[in-house]
């Protein structure tokens, strides 16, 4: 395995590059960016501090694979179009970029693109002593209408034609104010810094796993495994980011279809996310609910597919139920304000019982189950009793708890299933 390194001012040449060894790109199995504005910072600072900042993990491949651009000009919508910048598939030879992404995204926006609009600037006066969990050198995010010095552009001076010395003369004679001997050391310092860890070719270290002369060396399966365990630390994966990594592995347009799906399913306010998305394709799979990774990888469970434009009218109509009852209850709890009445009206709670038979009936078990243990608390049996502790859907901030026999359960044929015989209490 090869061991190449670079410089930072470099490296984000090689980015979305196809003359640069085939270019880094971003395969179909990596996440979304997720770092903050203060995670970006946080790495820069940590360059000029010159703290080490990891080894980027790069597979160089000749395969059709799936893969995206980093995105300069970066904006948090872009988190859920990451099809926008899928390149075409071909058998040229490319870096894709398995363990790196945060870091090398960060470096891109701040050196050669921007973050809502705003471009990275340093306070180049900055640099005090700070406690270790503080940021020594502040960076920020301005607009070049907003930013004054001491503020300056960062990429202007990584990418600076000129040597330290000149560049930190220029900086002063250019300050708009007239700068102490204590300030124009610490620009000419600073300055200097900067150069030194971004030019160095010292500044970012990178292991290559490398398939380009032998495709079976490392299949895809191989490497979305290096993909997993490479991403176990910092900003950790989640059981839904490595279920869909196993996904995407083998099916082609996962993202592109979890996009529209999620855009038809929110289109009307909703919330719903990849997560119960994924957990619903587990259950329609007779696999359950529960997240375990263990079953994307069982044999033959990745190549199933569920039809997504199934699903969406299905959650869909599921969540309509749910606010129809929220509705008839919030009706039923206006109804029974007067609480010296038991039961204000006969007809509407009727209705309402009618309408929790119904959901209990028809829906599949998982969603009966989730919808039970809403609003039952607790169960205690003891002997030949069972003490209930639930909360009255009429009534959500009252719990009551009862003693009762429990019942005897009888086997009725048909399709009502299962009884409760009747003469015993409920």
């Amino acid at each position: 395995m090869k061991v190449p390194k670079n410089s930072l001012r470099k490296i984000v040449r090689f980015l979305n590059n196809p003359d640069e060894d085939g270019g880094f790109w971003l395969p179909n199995i990596q996440r979304p960016f997720v770092w903050s504005e203060e995670q970006i910072y946080r790495l820069f600072d940590s360059i000029l501090c010159e703290y080490p900042i990891g080894t980027l993990l790069i597979w160089k491949t000749r395969g059709k694979i799936r893969r995206r651009k980093l995105i300069d000009n970066y904006r948090q919508e872009y988190r859920q179009r990451l099809s926008d910048f899928y390149v075409p598939e071909d058998d040229t030879k490319k870096c894709l970029v398995l363990d790196g992404q945060q870091r090398l995204q960060s470096l891109y926006i701040g050196l050669c693109g921007s973050y809502e609009g705003k471009e990275l600037y340093l306070d180049i006066l900055s640099g005090g002593a700070s406690a270790p969990d503080d940021i020594k050198y502040k960076f920020d995010f301005l607009n070049s209408a907003e930013a004054r010095f001491p503020y300056l552009k960062f990429k202007e001076i990584v990418f600076s034609n000129d040597d330290p010395v000149t560049a930190a003369e220029t900086i002063i004679e250019n300050a708009g104010r007239q700068l102490s001997t204590d300030e124009r050391k610490k620009v000419s310092r600073h300055v200097g810094l900067v150069f030194k860890t971004f030019h160095s070719e010292e500044g970012i270290v990178y292991q290559e796993i490398d398939s380009t002369d032998n495709k079976d060396l490392y299949t895809e399966d191989d490497v979305v495994e290096v993909f997993i365990r490479a991403n176990s630390g910092g900003t950790r994966l989640g059981k839904s980011d490595i279920l869909f990594a196993l996904l995407s592995s083998s099916w082609d347009y996962a993202d592109k279809e979890m996009e529209l799906l999620l855009e038809d399913l929110n289109q009307h306010g909703f919330a719903f996310t990849r997560d119960f998305v994924l957990k619903t394709c587990l259950t329609l799979l007779d696999h359950g609910a529960r997240y375990e990774v263990l079953k994307f990888r069982k044999p033959g469970v990745r190549e199933q597919k569920v039809a997504l434009d199934d699903l969406s009218p299905r959650i869909t109509q599921l969540r309509q139920r749910l606010q129809q009852l929220q509705s008839t209850r919030s009706e039923l709890e206006g109804s029974l304000s007067d609480k010296r009445v038991e039961l204000a009206d006969m007809e509407t709670v009727t209705c309402y019982v009618s309408d929790l038979r119904n959901l209990l009936e028809e829906s599949p078990f998982p969603e009966r189950r989730s919808f039970i243990k809403s609003f039952v608390k607790d169960v205690e049996v003891t002997g030949n009793q069972v003490l209930l502790t639930y909360t009255i859907p009429m009534q959500p901030h009252k719990t009551k708890g009862e003693l009762i026999e429990v019942p005897l359960i009888g086997h009725y044929g048909g399709e009502g299933g299962t009884r409760t015989p009747t003469g015993y209490p409920t």
